[in-house]
């Protein structure tokens, strides 16, 4: 086959595009495979190499303590896996007890508190 017989196949817009390069593939400094720069292992299964990391995943629920000037804490959550603006509220209370004994005193503090997120409810009325 003659070189011109080749250069005729291709269309004109593709013409002037130039030699391949290898721009976003590396080489895997173990087995010498070929990966793409954004891969985060190596993609020959016996090699394994690992190029970097994944990122940390985020928490699911973000807790945000509101001021309201009473005993009780009212906090703020977002579920992230509901949605950006899903927010629902936690209230906290704390309460202090003296119990007389022969040995004396004792303060004790007793925690309660109310979940409005969906879940929090759901487990309250099947439990």
């Amino acid at each position: 086959m003659e070189p011109n017989s080749l250069r005729t196949k291709v269309p004109a817009f593709l013409s002037d595009l130039g030699k391949a390069t290898l721009r976003g593939i590396r080489k895997c400094p173990r087995c010498g495979t070929y990966n793409g720069t954004r891969g985060l292992s190596c993609k020959n299964k016996t090699c394994g190499t690992i190029f970097r990391y994944g990122a940390r995943k985020q928490p699911s629920v973000e807790a945000v303590k509101i001021i309201t000037g009473s005993d009780l804490q009212v906090y703020s959550v977002r579920q992230r896996d509901r949605g950006p603006d899903y927010r629902c509220f936690v209230e906290l209370g704390v309460s202090e007890t003296t119990i007389q004994t022969v040995d004396g005193t004792i303060i004790t503090q007793l925690s309660s508190g109310r979940c409005y997120v969906p879940s929090c409810l759901k487990a309250a009325t099947q439990g």
